[in-house]
């Protein structure tokens, strides 16, 4: 399977995660609304899950827009520099997101491995799965930019001609 096929099949994955995860935390929602006004009986399961969903989602959207080269705050740099410095900057700007995730991973490894004795408030999952989406994020966006720069194959800079 070639680089672009994997990326193409990881992506479509993440998306089909996403859009299941959104419809579970809008049913959680619905049912706390429903439950609450019709039946004057809230649930208590439901806003923690809608809150670990949207977690999920916030992480894996974070991989897709970093993919789709879609952060804002990230993006601006290749818009404001001399067109020769454009391709050097998104590699500085490659090399400090990397260096980020792994650190990050790396000195975070403890509260992961804390969190599996760890249960949520209300629903008592370990809080491991909840932590756990920052680590795929973190470890998706560093394969993209380790195979970006072995495969030659990253997507272009915003503003820098083919």
């Amino acid at each position: 399977m070639s680089l672009n096929r994997a990326r193409t099949a990881i992506t479509s994955l993440n998306e089909a995660v996403i859009l299941v995860l959104f419809a579970a935390m809008i049913l959680a929602t619905m049912a706390q609304v429903i439950s609450r006004y019709v039946f004057n009986a809230p649930l208590i399961w439901s806003e923690e899950l809608s809150r670990y969903l949207f977690i999920w989602i916030s992480f894996l959207g974070a991989w897709l827009a970093w993919v789709s080269r879609e952060h804002l705050g990230i993006d601006i740099l290749p818009h404001v520099l001399p067109p020769r410095l454009k391709r050097p900057g998104q590699v500085l700007i490659e090399l400090t997101v990397l260096i980020f995730a792994l650190a990050s991973m790396y000195f975070g490894r403890k509260i992961l491995s804390v969190s599996l004795g760890q249960p949520s408030a209300v629903l008592r999952l370990p809080m491991f799965w909840i932590y756990l989406s920052y680590y795929i994020c973190m470890i998706l966006i560093s394969l993209e930019i380790l195979l970006g720069w072995i495969g030659g194959q990253r997507p272009r800079p915003v503003g820098v001609a083919p």
